[in-house]
């Protein structure tokens, strides 16, 4: 006989013999695989935020190719290429440090495989006059692409800053950074 089959008949005889036991096993069964469900299965809501916090992560040590780890490859933005994005990241680290940065209040958007998430920042850097004693608010849009099971961020989209409206990327670096030549 089967291990299977044993298993089964050894189920079916205990619940013959001791059918209180029984029902008051299906719950706790239940409950069980439940619990269990949760703690293995992750939403898409996790894997976005996991992104998220994986390229602020990268962000805060300053570390270029680990933020670009989470970024699509074909990212375009813009104009902007991922090869362009990458100068970009690196000429902020460099002017103004790596960041301490807080995010809350996220709202987001996941339909199939594409997910926007919108955020509020607060962020400290350490080499800025206008944000080195105090936090910086601003609010951004960022845009997800699912591909196979992994998710990649596709957009990058500042909206405001200290409440002031902002002119995407470019217009933020324009605006607070020095640019290269070929970002401009």
């Amino acid at each position: 006989m089967s291990r299977r089959k044993e298993l089964r008949r050894r189920v079916e005889r205990f619940a013959r013999e001791h059918p209180v036991w029984s029902f008051l096993a299906l719950p706790a069964l239940v409950a069980l695989l439940c619990a269990l469900a949760g703690a293995l299965i992750r939403t898409e809501r996790e894997r976005v935020d996991d992104v998220i916090a994986g390229a602020q992560a990268a962000l805060e040590a300053g570390d270029v190719g680990r933020v670009m780890g989470f970024v699509a490859p074909d990212f375009r933005q813009e104009g902007m290429d991922a090869a362009e994005l990458r100068q970009f990241i690196r000429t902020g680290l460099n002017t103004y440090g790596p960041p301490t940065i807080v995010i809350h209040s996220r709202d987001y958007d996941i339909q199939g495989d594409s997910a926007r998430c919108s955020f509020k920042v607060l962020a400290r850097f350490p080499r800025s006059a206008w944000a080195r004693d105090h936090w910086s608010r601003s609010l951004w849009r960022v845009g997800l692409r699912r591909n196979g099971r992994r998710w990649c961020i596709s957009e990058v989209v500042p909206l405001e800053l200290e409440k002031h409206p902002v002119d995407g990327l470019l217009g933020l670096g324009r605006r607070y950074m020095k640019l290269p030549g070929d970002l401009e």
